[in-house]
């Protein structure tokens, strides 16, 4: 697992250790962020976009300018690093991976800059809890399309479903459906989870889409049963707001961060089928001496 601080400084974790170890460095930045396979690492300090590419070496740079329009508030890869999408405080920057303009688009003035992709072209942005813009990149070119949807505090993507955590505590997540676009004004998630203790800062879940965990700026985690809503259990391990949640590969736990950097990993498997687990893996031949 690889994590990049504001630091600059890029970690990799070996949950089997559980430990960091230190595997480069980038320039120092809040507004950083890596691709899923951990290659690309793309950073924006003093009106100049930077895009790394760990695995060949190569930098590549574009200014984007140092006027208050163009002042960063986020920045996100796609699903396949094709593109990263800048989210100013009144503006949309879209860039290839060599770090070229692909299109630049006006969103008004910004109040969370939150941004997710939903397809490999195309990228919503929450502008305000009721008011986004959704983009699309065409042939070379960015369109836009301003919309109001369901308020919401925070805009997550995960597993192929919008996750929308509301100010009143409360997170709403959307059917299966690949592409579709947030539910509108009118038409609020069809699943809602009732509620968190404050707002869900993170989301994720589950590899086999049966239980979401939610992240709380109180620092505890979630279980909840996606088919009903229905709670399952909560976790405090942190004292600090989550940043950000990852199931591991076979939905056996959930790796939590907290916005200071302490990680922990969750046990989401029942006691009784883990020790089942365990019994059955010190039975195996492959670990015999």
């Amino acid at each position: 697992m690889r994590a990049i601080g504001d630091d600059g400084v890029i970690r990799d974790l070996d949950l089997g250790e559980g430990f960091w170890r230190e595997s480069g460095k980038v320039e120092a930045t809040k507004v950083v962020t890596q691709s899923l396979d951990g290659r690309f690492i793309a950073t924006v300090r003093e009106g100049v976009l930077r895009i790394h590419d760990l695995e060949s070496g190569v930098v590549s740079e574009q200014e984007i300018g140092n006027d208050p329009a163009s002042a960063p508030m986020r920045i996100d890869w796609n699903q396949d690093a094709s593109f990263v999408a800048i989210v100013c405080r009144e503006k949309l920057l879209i860039h290839a991976r060599d770090a070229r303009q692909v299109g630049s688009a006006p969103i008004g003035v910004a109040l969370t800059g939150r941004a997710a992709w939903y397809e490999p072209n195309a990228v919503y942005v929450l502008v305000t809890p009721d008011r986004g813009v959704a983009c699309t990149v065409e042939m070379g070119e960015l369109r836009m399309a301003p919309r109001r949807q369901f308020s919401s505090a925070t805009l997550l993507r995960s597993a192929g479903r919008w996750v929308l955590p509301s100010l009143n505590g409360s997170v709403g997540v959307t059917r299966p459906g690949g592409a579709e676009v947030l539910p509108s004004a009118d038409g609020p998630p069809q699943i809602t989870l009732q509620r968190h203790r404050d707002i869900a800062s993170s989301a994720a879940i589950s590899p086999d889409s049966t239980m979401i965990a939610t992240g709380g700026s109180d620092g505890t985690v979630r279980l909840w049963w996606l088919d009903t809503g229905e709670p399952i259990t909560t976790f405090s391990p942190h004292t600090q707001s989550i940043a950000w949640l990852a199931w591991l590969p076979d939905g056996s736990g959930i790796v939590s961060l907290a916005v200071g950097g302490e990680m922990r990993l969750l046990d989401s498997v029942p006691r009784a089928e883990r020790l089942a687990r365990d019994r059955a893996a010190a039975a195996s031949p492959t670990l015999r001496p």
